[in-house]
């Protein structure tokens, strides 16, 4: 059966779930990955995929596994390649995304993570370190517990069944901790990149034709 794509464009934080989505679908497209940090940053990472989608204009289908991150997808497109975009604000909602039809659970209170939002340079973990550095540790978590994450309530780890929960309960503690904040866990689904990989594009998706521009 062929693939119904050509090219996987997927940010290195999903790693783990694209790899699983990919060998339950039987996908073996080539996949260009993007590094974890350009979410961070919506315009940089519009510029990238517009760099790559350019880059690989041969394409006739390419599948992107980020979500509307940020408007990050606000103009993008292609003169040459149909794209397929996931419809969720973000990674993490798409990650929520249990079963069709029903609105994602997202708990505005918590800070989710997976394995790929725990390791890596772009980490919340290696921001608190790199805070440190500068400002001294006791400094540094007033600003992260007082500030950015003020309002929040737990950690949550997300269980995509992408690898075993145990394999980061030990760093999501430490972050709770480092938060002072209480730790959660709950199901998380990668149904919609085997959507994605499958061509099961239903109103799930946002299908960009050649000589449009994601609006």
């Amino acid at each position: 059966m062929p693939h119904p794509g050509d090219l996987i464009l997927a940010c290195r934080m999903l790693e783990d779930e694209v790899a699983l989505a990919m060998k339950n679908s039987d996908c073996t497209l080539p996949v260009v990955w993007l590094e974890r940090g350009l979410h961070e940053n919506p315009a940089k990472l519009r510029k990238e995929l517009l760099r790559q989608i350019e880059k690989h204009a041969e394409a006739a289908v390419i599948l992107l596994t980020f979500s509307l991150c940020g408007n990050a997808m606000i103009g993008v497109g292609s003169g040459t390649s149909r794209l397929v975009i996931p419809r969720f604000h973000d990674c993490i909602q798409m990650g929520l995304s249990l079963e069709q039809g029903k609105e994602p659970l997202m708990d505005i209170y918590t800070f989710y993570v997976t394995r790929g939002w725990l390791r890596g340079d772009s980490s919340i973990m290696a921001s608190l370190k790199r805070t440190s550095l500068k400002y001294g540790r006791e400094r540094a978590l007033r600003i992260y517990r007082e500030g950015i994450y003020k309002n929040y309530q737990s950690v949550t780890t997300l269980d995509t069944g992408a690898y075993p929960l145990e394999e980061i309960r030990v760093e999501a503690e430490v972050l709770a901790d480092e938060l002072d904040l209480c730790l959660k866990s709950c199901p998380g689904s990668i149904r919609i990149l085997e959507k994605l990989f499958t061509g099961k594009w239903d109103d799930e998706f946002c299908i960009v034709e050649p000589g449009s521009s994601f609006a």
